[in-house]
């Protein structure tokens, strides 16, 4: 249920395009057809994709508030993270 509030957040504020439901790596695209992979957290959890994001959304939900944790090409926090 979160990661789909994720999803829904995500578009909304970032104006993506979601994704049909299950499409491996990623959960929407941009208008110019990036696909992104939408992560949300709660607290002081983190998120452990399963694989390299060609863009990557993390968002944690903290107190009631939505935070942006990181918005980027998903190379770089794949590379300098421990696989899961």
């Amino acid at each position: 249920m979160a990661g789909s509030l994720g999803e829904i957040l995500a578009a909304y504020a970032f104006d993506l395009e979601l994704s049909r439901s299950s499409i491996k790596g990623h959960d929407a695209a941009t208008g110019d057809g990036k696909k992104v992979h939408i992560k949300l957290t709660g607290g002081t959890k983190s998120v452990a994709p399963r694989s390299e994001p060609e863009f990557l959304i993390v968002l944690r939900l903290d107190d009631r508030e939505v935070k942006v944790v990181y918005n980027g090409p998903g190379a770089m926090p794949w590379k300098n993270c421990a696989k899961k």
